[in-house]
């Protein structure tokens, strides 16, 4: 997974395998990251 957020100037690159049955949990960290970044600039 690789997620870019210029706005953020934000980078995040996930390797790795992740099950069908825990897509959500992978979601949801992916917000979590981008929401911490996103506060830490106040935006």
């Amino acid at each position: 997974m690789i997620v870019i957020s210029p706005g953020l100037d934000l980078v995040i690159v996930r390797l790795g395998k992740t099950p069908e049955e825990h897509h959500d949990d992978l979601v949801e960290w992916r917000h979590r990251v981008i929401r911490s970044f996103a506060e830490a600039v106040g935006d």
